[in-house]
């Protein structure tokens, strides 16, 4: 929680008043039935990307764990500002160079793992038709 900003602790109340996503989305849907307008429309593009900031120094060499754990953690940013390795393919990455304690976990100082079937998955999402390149 001190990492989130939200104070020294030691203790903590969460309060999610209105986020009921089991009563939201059907309503979406309903809506979207009655009255032919949907609430949301998928756009042609990402718009953002959750990347990684290190959670603490980080050497050259290190392989990092899995989500959650004492390595990274998310950090939101627009997809055009990105230069990071995005948050999914984190776990099992190899540090490249030293990483400082809030650094972005980039392309130039963390390597993915190329072996996991989800860095496969996103390298086809990331280049234009290469689904369809891979499938022919």
């Amino acid at each position: 929680m001190i990492d989130l900003k939200v104070g020294a602790g030691p203790c903590f109340a969460l309060l999610r008043p209105c986020h009921l996503t089991s009563i939201e989305a059907p309503l979406s849907a309903v809506r979207a039935v009655l009255t032919g307008v949907p609430d949301m429309q998928p756009i042609d593009r990402p718009t953002a990307e959750c990347a990684t900031l290190a959670k603490r120094d980080l050497k050259p060499g290190e392989k990092l764990g899995k989500i959650g754990e004492r390595d990274y953690r998310a950090w939101a940013v627009t997809a055009e500002a990105l230069r990071a390795v995005p948050l999914g393919l984190e776990e099992g990455a190899t540090v490249l160079r030293p990483i400082a304690k809030g650094e972005m976990l980039t392309a130039d100082n963390c390597a993915p793992d190329e072996t996991l079937t989800v860095t496969r998955l996103r390298r086809a999402q990331d280049v234009p038709d290469a689904a369809a390149t891979a499938a022919a």
